[in-house]
């Protein structure tokens, strides 16, 4: 135990000589470990977005005709049907998604009607409020739409506009319509977690699809965006890593009398090794430190500010963020990692110092 304490001791007091050839590498460190973090909840913010976006408006599970539902975490369950077509209005001509209900199953996309109501009759339609600037339309007006029956003959109706709704997703306020039916093909559940949507849907029999399964361009995109931005942070630590390496070489190189002594003194390779690992370790612990406690300076005046992000880009008007305990876990674990990986190699060399050798060029 004593050797321990006094192991800990000469890290504690190499570093502290040495501190100024570690000020870049825990500059380095700091900066990574804020970037990480702050490139991990802008990540996690837009996820958690896109996912409540589409899952508050789109039914987690599908399931085909009538289905008795089992599941336990079922939070409420509508019948819709779908249905292809083209909208027309004074020239101007859109392709849209027909989301069809009875009263009942329509109140549940109250919530997202910025104008108007809900569809009470079956000449009334609520459109989305991108679809609803691109033709043009307002609450009141007429317009046609144009659909294939199951007969496969052409079918045109007009119908009145009742509402106009705002879902936050592009793809459905562009493109989807909510109207009364009763010709309703499906059995859409909402669930408590709709993350558990793919582990349900495993027990259901006939034929069923999943809110990802329906929108995997997005969930896609979700996940190579992650994959990306992670990469690139790595990079950033990698050369973070690079920098311990080279900072605890010199202090090798810088140290061999000292080694030395300690190697006369009994000290063991693994021993003598150890010390310049500890060396790095605090080194990083302190960069990771300062580098959360910025990262979380930097998230919260993101969070104040609320920086605008361009309207043709995305349809979220502010930079999203939401920092989670596993990204918290990630960052530090990854830079502990890194510095680690970096810090055995000069370490190790310490230990191979041959102290017969020092002493006779002394």
């Amino acid at each position: 135990m004593k050797k321990k304490n006094f192991i800990l001791s000469i890290s504690l007091a190499f570093t502290k000589k040495n501190k100024k050839h570690f000020l870049i590498p825990f500059i380095s460190i700091l900066i990574g470990t804020m970037g990480l973090l702050v490139i991990l909840s802008v990540i996690r913010g837009f996820n958690d977005y896109f996912v409540e976006s589409i899952t508050s408006f789109f039914p987690h599970i599908l399931i085909e005709g009538s289905s008795d539902n089992s599941i336990k975490e079922t939070e409420k369950i509508i019948s819709v049907s779908f249905k292809e077509g083209v909208i027309l209005k004074n020239g101007e001509f859109s392709g849209i998604m027909q989301l069809s209900s009875d009263n009942s199953g329509l109140d549940n996309f109250n919530e997202f009607i910025i104008e108007g109501k809900t569809p009470q009759d079956y000449d009334e339609i609520a459109i989305g409020k991108v679809l609803s600037d691109e033709l043009n339309a307002e609450k009141g007006d007429t317009v046609q739409i144009f659909s294939i029956k199951n007969n496969l003959q052409p079918e045109t109706q007009n119908y009145k506009i009742s509402g106009i709704f705002e879902s936050g997703m592009y793809q459905y306020d562009s493109s989807f319509i909510l109207n009364k039916g009763d010709d309703l093909h499906w059995t859409a559940i909402y669930l408590k977690n709709p993350l558990k949507a793919d582990d349900y849907i495993k027990n259901i029999e006939g034929n069923a699809v999943t809110w990802t399964e329906m929108n995997t361009t997005f969930t896609s995109a979700i996940a190579v965006n992650e994959f990306f931005a992670v990469i690139i942070s790595l990079f950033v630590l990698v050369i973070a890593g690079f920098g311990i390496m080279n900072s605890t070489l010199f202090s090798v190189l810088t140290r061999k009398r000292e080694i030395s002594i300690l190697s006369s003194l009994g000290f063991t390779y693994r021993q003598t090794s150890l010390i310049f690992i500890i060396q790095s370790f605090l080194i990083s612990i302190s960069g990771i430190i300062f580098g959360l406690l910025i990262g979380f300076l930097v998230l919260a005046i993101i969070q104040n500010i609320q920086i605008p992000l361009p309207s043709d880009v995305f349809y979220i008007k502010y930079l999203p963020v939401k920092t989670h305990l596993s990204d918290i876990l990630l960052t530090v674990s990854i830079e502990i990692g890194i510095s680690m990986i970096f810090s055995v190699l000069p370490a190790r060399r310490a230990g191979k110092i041959d102290p017969m050798d020092v002493l006779k060029s002394e």
